[in-house]
């Protein structure tokens, strides 16, 4: 249940930080908060695929089971920007980088650096749609299909005795550096 709830988790920040940048008008004073946003939220879905070690779940099947192959297309073009771009720079559809000479009255006057890099999809993209969309259906359905249902038989086995429950340990308490997380489950008999 941890695993699945901590992928749900960042599909939550997913869907919050795509609403933040939503709301960015896409001007110039904003285009470097836009772009972070854009990038922040390509991360922490990526995560969700990209965390086998930590937290193996199997979420490309999820997302396959969920919204079929069109929401499998739609998570393969944010992998695509994940890897081609906001993780590893390494794809110029993406990114170019130019080396340019200037020239005034035939010498050389300047030397620049052109750096074209995308900012993140516009807000009228339809793929910024079918991202935030997929990412709420995702949501909604790993909690309803995989949580739900994991809360409600480890909540059976505690009633039923079967299960000891261990030593409380101390919570995360939420800081400016820190986000912590406390949603109710279920109720479990009298406390």
């Amino acid at each position: 249940m941890e695993r699945w709830s901590s992928v749900w988790a960042d599909l939550l920040l997913v869907d919050m930080i795509l609403l933040e940048r939503r709301h960015l008008p896409p001007e110039h004073a904003n285009v470097f908060a836009r772009r972070g946003l854009w990038e922040s939220a390509v991360i922490a879905y990526g995560r969700a695929d990209q965390s086998q070690f930590e937290r193996p779940v199997p979420f490309k099947e999820f997302v396959h089971d969920v919204a079929g192959d069109s929401g499998k297309s739609t998570h393969d073009r944010i992998m695509d920007w994940r890897h081609g771009h906001v993780a590893h720079r390494n794809s110029a559809e993406f990114e170019t980088v130019e080396t340019v000479v200037e020239f005034a009255q035939a010498l050389p006057a300047a030397l620049k650096l052109v750096i074209a890099s995308d900012v993140g999809p516009a807000n009228d993209d339809p793929f910024l749609a079918e991202f935030e969309q997929l990412v709420k259906r995702l949501r909604d359905e790993m909690y309803e299909r995989k949580i739900s249902p994991l809360a409600a038989r480890v909540a059976e086995a505690l009633s039923d005795g079967h299960v000891a429950l261990p030593a409380p340990r101390a919570r995360g308490m939420p800081s400016d550096d820190r986000l912590v997380i406390t949603h109710l489950l279920k109720t479990l008999g009298s406390a």
